[in-house]
């Protein structure tokens, strides 16, 4: 049985270079950009998220700001990274936690 993992992002105040690097960087994902924003949403195969958040946090500039989750269904949590002013925080949570959240509100 093949794991799938979903991992998206969204990343603003870049620019078009750094929309270029990143389009590299992300080229097996799906991606969507404008002016100075770029989306990308990744499902497949489980894949080690850390190596793109730090890449992704080497290209983009201090000024730019990333959101980034990553869902791994084999241990059943989101990680919801934020990349801003140069610095990364991660925060995990199960996915019980996060359902139970919304089925609350």
């Amino acid at each position: 049985m093949t794991v799938h993992a979903r991992f998206y992002g969204h990343v603003i105040r870049i620019t078009p270079d750094t929309i270029s690097r990143l389009q590299s960087l992300l080229s097996e994902f799906e991606i969507t950009t404008d002016e100075s924003t770029l989306d990308f949403a990744y499902e497949g195969v489980c894949i080690d998220p850390d190596h793109y958040i730090q890449e992704i946090a080497t290209i983009i500039p201090v000024s730019a700001e990333a959101h980034l989750d990553f869902i791994d269904p084999l241990d059943w949590i989101i990680e919801r990274t934020l990349i801003k002013a140069g610095q990364i925080e991660t925060k995990r949570f199960s996915l019980n936690d996060v359902m139970e959240r919304y089925n609350m509100e």
